[in-house]
């Protein structure tokens, strides 16, 4: 039915043009039907050169047809919403209609960061998220509230960062995991409590305390490099401890917690509140030994 009453649009559209605009505008629709996108962009922007530039059914088509040729292409998501804005310019009693288009355009920006993530390109992931957050603010909703939705993506962001460093060791290995720890501090500058965020961030700091401990040799490797490893060892112990605490608090029967605390606790030097969540540990395992 949408469909129908689109085609009536830009038929009493075309009554008002000229006999090019007219064959531009028709063309570039039904290529747009047909799905055939590359041959829909040529009639719709040759169709800009006559008086169909008037009006806001063409911007509207146009913005349809560059968004619908490639939704992963941020290119033509701009002249896509380029085209909308020009279209609710041109016919403000369309701005509800409008405003549907340039919602899903936005929403193709969104999926892109998605698209990104999935990939592990999480750096050009955060880059399309904030693109995304800008141009819905700045062309559809002002007073949006994104909160929600920055939890979501940057604990999302902050998981994709531990599963790379993975695949990685040394320098890369130690920054993707302060990438993590920040996606997870994003979260928790918003909800200090959030027992996702805490976890991540108190894991991704103990493993690079355990990382250092556990890289170094102490028949191989110098002293002075051996202390100062374990003085750079306690910084990341100390900055993963109140995470796993809080993370403990709200469910102290995860296991992953009091291996990292216990974990912690030993690279603190702190035999106390080590051995308390080791024999948790072994409780745990079946019992102590």
């Amino acid at each position: 039915m949408k469909l129908v009453k689109y085609i009536s649009l830009i038929v009493l559209c075309v009554f008002a043009m000229n006999a090019n605009a007219q064959n531009y505008v028709m063309d570039a629709f039904t290529h747009y039907q047909a799905q055939e996108y590359d041959n829909a962009r040529v009639q719709i922007d040759s169709a800009l050169t006559t008086d169909a530039a008037l009006q806001s059914q063409t911007w509207q088509l146009r913005g349809l047809i560059y968004k619908a040729s490639d939704e992963k292409n941020p290119e033509y998501l701009n002249i896509s919403l380029e085209s909308l804005i020009k279209a609710k310019e041109l016919a403000p009693e369309e701005e509800a209609k409008v405003n549907g288009y340039i919602n899903s355009t936005l929403n193709a920006y969104f999926n892109i960061s998605v698209h990104y993530m999935d990939s592990l390109m999480l750096e050009k992931s955060e880059a399309a998220y904030v693109i995304y957050k800008e141009k819905y603010t700045e062309h559809l909703d002002p007073t949006r509230d994104f909160a929600g939705n920055d939890v979501e993506f940057y604990l999302a962001l902050g998981d994709a960062y531990m599963r790379k460093v993975k695949s990685y060791s040394g320098d890369k290995k130690i920054e993707l995991s302060k990438q993590a720890a920040e996606a997870y501090y994003t979260v928790l500058d918003l909800d200090q409590s959030n027992y996702d965020a805490n976890i991540g961030a108190g894991i991704a700091y103990y493993n690079l305390g355990a990382d250092i401990v556990s890289n170094m040799s102490l028949t191989e490797t110098p002293l002075e490099e051996i202390q100062a490893g374990i003085e750079l060892s306690i910084e990341y112990f100390n900055l993963a401890l109140p995470h796993l605490k809080k993370a403990h608090e709200q469910n102290p029967d995860d296991k992953q917690i009091i291996e990292g605390l216990a974990g912690t606790y030993l690279g603190l030097q702190d035999d106390e509140n080590f051995n308390i969540f080791n024999n948790k540990l072994k409780d745990m395992e079946g019992g102590n030994e």
